[in-house]
């Protein structure tokens, strides 16, 4: 029966053959170790990798060749020794050539050991095909490490960019990625226009005082969800601080249609005793600016002006306009 690994082949016959000569392994593995240690103790790297698993537990790491070599070589997997010793080797950030070095002195430790033993000594043929099985397994383990703490650092990553650029409290964009936002619509559409609008809550310090501030980022969560369902897949909206929210709305140039949609905004704000309502104020890309911080300190200028017109609207600087919101 042929190994199931076309790449290692081995039949019942040399499995059989190899259990016939398990005192002649034995003796050419003592001898594998002593010439391994000597290897290791010579180099700077591979014996960082033994000082920091201890020696004793770097012998076991040796002596655990052997009983993967005594294994059916049609096991998939290689000793946990051998495992180990990839992984090792991994985080020590070792070239795995280095640990094949190591293991290249098992022929020299079957040729000394030769006259001695004789035929008692199986093939050295089946000796190479088992050295490559195992060496191959542990370069597996080795890889398939790598790869996963590969994936663990990119999800970590992956993870902090959604952070930078997400509010965790409503998971809405924060200011980075609204700035962010901006400056890609700068880069890709130089030419086509957009708005920013910066909304703020009227009357919205009222329900923190009265109520904490707990109630306050609750109501702000079931906010954020009402006006997420309100716009586009291409828009932006961001939390930008407190009850400071902005809105990027690319390719928009029609004022009248935005501020529809503002309003749309507005009547998803739920009814409060606080007179709740919704002050905006209006910048336009690119006549008012390119970069996010010229947009917003326009369109924050705007929104003071819609605050001191007697809130409940949204307005532009020039010319000076004001679009109601709310029903006074």
């Amino acid at each position: 029966m042929v190994s199931s690994n076309p790449l290692f082949l081995w039949s019942d016959t040399d499995q059989l053959v190899w259990e016939q000569h398990q005192s002649g392994l034995h003796a050419v593995h003592q001898q594998f170790v002593q010439r391994a240690i000597v290897t290791v103790r010579s180099h700077s790297l591979l014996r960082s990798i033994a000082e920091t698993v201890s020696w004793d537990r770097f012998v076991e790491m040796l002596q655990g060749h052997f009983h993967t070599l005594s294994q059916d070589p049609r096991l998939q997997s290689s000793g946990e020794a051998s495992r180990q010793m990839g992984i090792a080797h991994m985080r020590a950030h070792l070239n795995p050539s280095l640990f094949i070095a190591v293991f290249n002195e098992y022929f020299p430790a079957y040729h000394h050991v030769h006259k001695q033993w004789g035929d008692q000594l199986p093939p050295l043929s089946l000796v190479r095909t088992r050295w490559l099985w195992d060496v191959a397994s542990a370069l597996d383990s080795y890889n398939e490490s790598l790869h996963r703490e590969i994936d663990q650092k990119t999800q970590k990553v992956a993870d902090l960019m959604v952070y930078a650029y997400k509010d965790p409290l409503t998971g809405l964009l924060n200011r980075r990625g609204l700035e962010e936002l901006i400056e890609r619509h700068d880069q890709l559409y130089p030419h086509e226009p957009g708005l920013l609008v910066i909304l703020d809550l009227d009357s919205f310090k009222a329900v923190n005082d009265h109520y904490g501030h707990p109630t306050g980022d609750q109501l702000l969560k079931h906010i954020a969800t009402r006006w997420r369902s309100l716009i586009r897949a291409q828009d932006g909206l961001a939390r930008i601080g407190g009850d400071e929210f902005g809105l990027w709305l690319p390719l928009a140039s029609s004022l009248d249609h935005v501020i529809s949609r503002l309003r749309s905004m507005a009547d998803a704000v739920p009814p409060s005793s606080f007179a709740f309502g919704l002050s905006g104020g209006i910048a336009q890309y690119p006549e008012n600016g390119r970069r996010f911080q010229d947009l917003y300190h326009h369109a924050d200028e705007a929104l003071y002006q819609s605050k001191h017109h007697g809130k409940g609207c949204a307005s532009t600087l020039s010319p000076t306009c004001f679009y109601p919101l709310t029903e006074k």
